[in-house]
């Protein structure tokens, strides 16, 4: 769901290393930053000239998905969270949607469905705000 998308977003690289985007062959992250910075620019190209704009940010209250979790197997506790452990959540993915053939957070080694197994229950672990939302602030800006 929206976790891991937002994971991806901000830090596709670190939590899903090796996995491209099939059609560009772009990491995730750089394929889901570089989509949103150029629909921006477009945004910006379409308004420029639009008296009553002044400006626009980046994202309205950006979410770090499961960033800065440092445990994968422990629930997440907030106004916004089900409770539940990333882990559950990443489990009950497998086999839907784009993941039906294949896990990509197996693949990327986080986990072993035939064995139920949480291999990486860390890799999630940062510094959301200057790992990731700050450098991306940066990209935007320049």
């Amino acid at each position: 769901g929206s976790a891991t998308m937002f994971s991806l977003f901000w830090a596709g690289d670190q939590v899903a290393p090796g996995i491209k985007d099939e059609l560009q062959g772009l990491s995730l992250q750089e394929c889901l930053q570089g989509s949103f910075l150029r629909a921006m620019a477009a945004v910006a190209r379409t308004l420029r000239d639009v008296p009553a704009v002044v400006g626009f940010e980046t994202l309205n209250e950006p979410h770090p998905g499961w960033l800065g979790t440092e445990d994968l197997s422990r629930p997440n506790i907030g106004p916004i969270t089900t409770g539940e452990s990333p882990f559950e959540q990443i489990k009950r993915c497998y086999g839907k949607g784009p993941w039906a053939s294949e896990c990509m957070w197996a693949k990327a080694g986080i986990w072993f469905p035939n064995e139920n197994k949480l291999q990486d229950p860390g890799r999630f672990h940062c510094n959301w705000m200057q790992q990731c939302f700050a450098p991306f602030v940066n990209k935007f800006t320049t």
